[in-house]
């Protein structure tokens, strides 16, 4: 028998955005700067806001089709220089970046392979796999996989993140 234990399947959409969602959700991180960059993640989940229906329907109805439901969702802004170290994200199964507003000078979201750092060591030739922003792309991805933002080239940069669960997983709640 072979079991895949780590699959490592990247999802990519691409969904409108209406610049007047843009504009609310960039206010709305204005509110709450981080060390490195602006994030809402330590309030409630912005989906909850009534403004944001329709944006919470289509990517509830992305989420559906691969039997997921989401658990968390944050916005973060990036000046410039502004940053998010290499991390993972914990209690969930799969995480993803909406990005909202972005230029040619924003930082690209760098995702490294899950032997990272040792990959070099058993030889893996694709270690990192680098996303260009741009308004409205999508990217759904193991929460385990470690990735990163370099230091943010202009003030534009603002994306959305989501933690999601499969569907049948009692311990969550679906907002």
């Amino acid at each position: 028998m072979k079991i895949s234990i780590f699959p490592n399947y990247i999802y990519k959409y691409n969904i409108n955005i209406s610049q007047q969602v843009q504009k609310r959700l960039h206010l709305l991180v204005k509110q709450y700067r981080a060390k490195e960059h602006y994030t809402t993640y330590y309030k409630d989940s912005v989906l909850v806001f009534p403004e944001f229906h329709s944006l919470k329907e289509k990517l509830t109805k992305i989420f559906d089709d691969l039997n997921l439901k989401i658990i968390h969702a944050w916005v973060q802004g990036y000046g410039e220089q502004d940053t998010h170290g290499l991390h993972t994200h914990g209690d969930a199964m799969y995480s993803s970046i909406l990005y909202l507003n972005c230029t040619e000078n924003s930082s690209e979201t760098s995702f490294y392979h899950p032997l990272y750092p040792h990959d070099s060591f058993y030889k893996i030739k694709k270690q990192k796999i680098i996303v260009k922003p741009k308004i409205g792309k999508l990217v759904i991805f193991p929460s385990y996989i470690q990735h990163e933002v370099k230091p943010n080239k202009d003030r534009s940069r603002l994306i959305m993140s989501l933690n999601a669960v499969d569907k049948n997983d009692k311990r969550y709640y679906k907002y």
